[in-house]
C-alpha cells in the first residue's frame, strides 16, 4: 500500500506538465497502476 501511494504522488504531478495526448494517456495508465498497487496491498493485508 505504501509504495503504491508513494508512486501516486509523482505520477499525479506529471499530469500537470504533459504536452501531448499520448503523454496524458501514459500518465493516467501509470496512475491507475499506482492506485491498483495501493488497493491490492491493502486488500491483501486486511484479509
Amino acid at each position: 500500500m505504501f509504495w503504491g501511494l508513494v508512486a501516486l504522488v509523482p505520477v499525479t504531478l506529471v499530469q500537470g506538465f504533459v504536452t501531448a495526448s499520448w503523454q496524458l494517456i501514459a500518465a493516467r495508465v501509470a496512475q491507475g497502476a499506482a492506485v491498483g498497487a495501493a488497493l491490492v496491498r491493502s486488500q491483501v493485508r486486511d484479509a
